[in-house]
């Protein structure tokens, strides 16, 4: 069989240069952005494979037999590995990856298992494709299964997608819906109508840069002035930690009339005197990370005493602040934390018991408060709390 590989050749091109301006810009450090950058690799392998085995099945009798197995066999299992790493990104999207550690993923991955075993042993059972003496390479009895087997990714990822479709902003909906639509449809055009052209790695190229212009463009997430990630970034990437209750620690700097300033000194000098008030925060906190704070001791009995005599029960959150605080003071580097929170959630007795912690280790505690009502408030609050 020989196949017209014109449209994969142009494919594997694009897809090269699509993967090389990825890396050149920078790009958020999400799962989503992960599993983007493995389909393009993957996809870009499976498109060259493709090729060089659409060249070595034509010429297989001029050729060493064990290396035109050998690069079947990668072709097909890079096929199975690129359809499980599409449902992987698809699930990022959607915000489903704790999935993956339950039973149900293994469940899902079975077909992705079967089409890899098929891949490996057909040089053996002829089972995916062999070699005729006269016609050359022809599918085996368990192409159409392998077909079958692998578009149930495509299914799937539309099925996923849809069900999960509150999760997932409206441009990434309907792209994704896009990309899936144009992997099926280069797969029924190859697998039922035109076997002898190369279309499906075509289309999985098309489907990549719908992506790519419409939600996985770095520069979508890039401020054009500072280089640096925009609120877009922002919010992505603390929206997947917080998903995942990743705990990170976030430096913020408001500029106020920004834009009133630009219009007054000029964009140039503006953007100079951040730049220079970045550099400065950026040293400042260079030094507070290298430079060693005063160590307090670890909890006594009299701490654990007076914890225990706190009259109500502590929250979550609370007992999250309290932990990180005195972890903050027990280690040798510059504490530097602000605890948040609405009134009456409980931040005086997060300083009360830091406060007691200090004392203890022979140290002074100040408490200083914007009002004279707060100051008599918080008095009481200690004298009531160290009484005993």
């Amino acid at each position: 069989m020989k196949w017209n590989y014109d449209f994969e050749l142009a494919a594997l091109i694009f897809e090269i240069i699509l993967i090389v301006f990825y890396f050149a810009k920078r790009h958020l450090p999400t799962k989503k952005n992960k599993y983007f950058i493995i389909c393009m690799c993957v996809g870009c392998a499976m498109t060259f494979m493709d090729l060089v085995t659409a060249f070595t099945d034509v010429y297989w009798q001029a050729l060493p037999y064990e290396i035109v197995q050998f690069l079947n066999v990668v072709y097909f299992t890079s096929t199975s590995l690129n359809t499980i790493f599409l449902f992987m990104f698809i699930l990022a999207i959607t915000d489903q990856m704790d999935m993956t550690r339950s039973p149900l993923f293994i469940i899902y991955c079975i077909p992705a298992a079967v089409t890899i075993i098929f891949a490996i042993t057909t040089p053996f059972t002829g089972a995916v494709y062999y070699f005729d003496s006269v016609k050359g390479y022809m599918h085996g009895p368990a192409y159409f299964a392998n077909f079958v087997l692998n578009s149930f990714y495509i299914v799937l990822a539309m099925a996923y997608i849809i069900v999960y479709r509150k999760n997932v902003q409206r441009m990434q909906f309907l792209s994704v819906i896009f990309m899936i639509l144009l992997l099926a449809m280069g797969v029924v055009l190859q697998g039922l109508f035109f076997n002898w052209i190369l279309l499906t790695n075509a289309f999985l190229c098309l489907s990549m840069c719908v992506m790519y212009l419409s939600t996985q463009n770095p520069d979508l997430y890039i401020d054009k002035d500072t280089k640096l990630f925009n609120r877009d970034g922002f919010n992505e990437y603390l929206g997947e930690l917080t998903s995942n209750n990743t705990r990170y620690t976030c430096l913020v700097i408001c500029l106020d009339n920004y834009r009133t300033l630009k219009s007054v000194f000029g964009e140039n000098k503006v953007r100079a005197a951040v730049e220079e008030v970045a550099q400065d925060l950026v040293e400042l906190y260079a030094k507070r990370q290298q430079a060693v704070g005063y160590q307090f001791s670890k909890d006594t009995v009299w701490q654990q005493e007076f914890e225990d005599a706190f009259p109500d029960q502590e929250t979550e959150d609370q007992m999250t602040a309290i932990e990180d605080t005195k972890k903050d003071m027990e280690s040798s580097g510059i504490m530097d934390r602000l605890i948040c929170g609405d009134v009456g959630f409980g931040k005086t007795e997060v300083a009360i018991r830091a406060a007691f912690k200090a004392v203890q280790d022979g140290k002074q505690v100040a408490v200083l408060v914007p009002t004279t009502v707060l100051a008599q408030q918080h008095y009481n609050t200690f004298s009531e709390r160290m009484r005993s």
